[in-house]
């Protein structure tokens, strides 16, 4: 009973069951409140020192184009509007999130959830995330991110639905969704003037029942598009086991040579070629 009460109690507070008393340290100020932990990133809340890096974000042209509808960078005073009048006052409602590197604490994206709607099984948000630093692209951060997310989506705020929408040629983000369970739900077209193109838009969206199907899945060991590992890991282990495999050859190599020159007897020589 009192554990529950603790749950509920967590709930109505905005505070993740996973942000433990250990992780509430003295960092809180310079990186922000813990909201919720994973494997290998956090989720915390946004401080202001997080406008430099998130402005830098939103001026890149490559990011730009994964992200934003017109497909064009933010100037700084946008970024810098966009940081303090959008992402501090949602973060602060705890709607949107810093995601850290758990191990070192670097800053490495944004996300959030907006939009939000009534529907007929009950709220929807609109889920929108950012992994800045392209150097941490390609090794699952997003895909974690994005469920831990989901998490505190359905577990603390009371959300019933997430959707989002992904670029047709964002093929990462795409395979990443999937992973975590989203499911598709339509797409659609928008013109760009100033690029002269049709921007595909794909719809994906999960319910709480499914996100909870999704994860009892993994849980029951079922090996699938949504591991858990990280795709550098996997490459690590397969080289690992690869050097192994080398290892256990090369032995079995050098055992082999030493019996073979024990076993065999001296051959007399042979003759000449002039005899």
């Amino acid at each position: 009973m009192v554990s529950m009460f603790k749950r509920w109690l967590r709930g109505r507070l905005g505070i993740s069951e996973n942000a433990d008393d250990d992780d509430a340290d003295e960092d809180a100020a310079t990186y922000g409140s813990l909201v919720r932990k994973g494997r290998h990133v956090a989720l915390r809340a946004h401080v202001e020192a997080n406008r430099e890096a998130f402005q830098r974000w939103y001026a890149d042209e490559e990011i730009a184009s994964l992200l934003r509808h017109d497909l064009e960078p933010l100037s700084d005073w946008q970024s810098r509007g966009y940081f303090d009048s959008f992402v501090l006052p949602l973060s602060a409602r705890g709607l949107c999130f810093a995601i850290h590197e758990r191990k070192t604490k670097r800053l490495l994206g944004t996300t959030a959830l907006t939009d939000k709607m009534r529907t007929g099984i009950g709220d929807s948000a609109l889920f929108r995330i950012v992994i800045g630093e392209k150097d941490s692209w390609g090794r699952g951060y997003g895909t974690e991110a994005t469920r831990l997310v989901l998490e505190e989506a359905f577990q603390v705020l009371g959300f019933s639905e997430v959707r989002l929408e992904v670029f047709g040629h964002n093929e990462r983000a795409l395979k990443a969704y999937e992973r975590v369970g989203f499911r598709v739900t339509g797409e659609h077209s928008e013109w760009v003037p100033r690029r002269q193109i049709n921007l595909r838009v794909i719809e994906m969206a999960i319910a709480a029942d499914e996100f909870a199907r999704h994860g009892e899945h993994l849980r029951e060991g079922h090996r699938g598009p949504a591991s858990y590992l990280l795709k550098g890991q996997r490459e690590e282990r397969k080289a690992a086991r690869a050097a192994k495999r080398l290892r256990r050859a090369e032995k079995k190599a050098r055992r082999f040579s030493h019996r073979s020159a024990a076993e065999v007897p001296d051959l007399p020589n042979p003759p000449s070629t002039t005899d």
